[in-house]
């Protein structure tokens, strides 16, 4: 079984941003998670690489948001 991925509080801002309206410029999501848009963009970027399917999972054991 693969290691459920670490959140930390820059991940859990930006994926509530995103489930609120995945439309947002990351520009505002980035600001939202107090972060720099760089930063944002990358771990956005990272989601639909594939980290997503494993976020999913750590889901499923109700990490604390």
């Amino acid at each position: 079984m693969d290691e459920i991925p670490k959140i930390d509080r820059i991940d859990r801002k930006i994926l509530a941003a995103l489930e609120k309206d995945a439309r947002t410029p990351v520009s505002q999501i980035a600001k939202a998670a107090r972060t720099s848009r760089t930063v944002a963009e990358y771990r956005i970027n990272e989601y639909r690489r594939g980290d997503i399917t494993n976020l999913a999972l750590g889901l499923q054991y109700r990490i604390p948001w």
